[in-house]
């Protein structure tokens, strides 16, 4: 098991706010090169009107952690999101964005798109993960736990390379995602 902090991540300017790598897979590729398999970051829009960034042959799933999002997809459709609602599209698509949220933004490489999924949990809850056929991510948006003899906090993800049991501290929301 590996842990990220978002607070050791870098924080990257891009045309409506703000993002922060969280992980990208596998282990040296880069966001620039485009050689990822797998990117998760955490983004901030902060203009109330831009356009996205294209990102020609990557597969989009962006899911609202604060705020609201509308998006309009030139050609293709149109998605009104508010918390824990996403959003999946190509990022070929020409995106226009209205509204200020914090976003869990999930990027594939190729046509497989990851599967990413919130659960809550109260303190004291007790959730078993079995080990992943393929990479899983657990992102704490809100809330503590252990997972085994390790704390994780709010803005920390682990990569599962195990089965697991997290017990929660305190109420928590989780994102998960699973690839592929």
């Amino acid at each position: 098991m590996r842990i990220f902090k978002l607070s050791e991540s870098k924080i990257h300017k891009w045309s409506g706010g703000t993002t922060r790598e969280l992980l990208i897979y596998p282990d040296g590729s880069s966001f620039s090169d485009r050689d990822f398999e797998l990117r998760i970051s955490i983004a901030t829009v902060e203009e109330e009107e831009t356009t996205f960034t294209p990102l020609e042959n990557i597969q989009r799933t962006l899911l609202v952690l604060e705020g609201t999002q509308k998006f309009q997809h030139e050609g293709a459709h149109a998605a009104s999101l508010k918390k824990f609602d996403q959003d999946s599209f190509s990022g070929d698509w020409t995106t226009h964005c209205r509204g200020t949220s914090i976003n869990f933004n999930v990027m594939t490489k190729t046509k497989t798109r990851a599967e990413v999924v919130v659960k809550c949990f109260d303190e004291n809850d007790i959730f078993h993960k079995e080990k992943p056929n393929g990479v899983c991510v657990i992102f704490f948006w809100k809330g503590s736990a252990k997972v085994g003899d390790q704390q994780i906090d709010s803005k920390e993800a682990i990569v599962l390379d195990r089965p697991l049991e997290i017990s929660f501290q305190q109420s928590s929301e989780i994102v998960i995602v699973n690839y592929p």
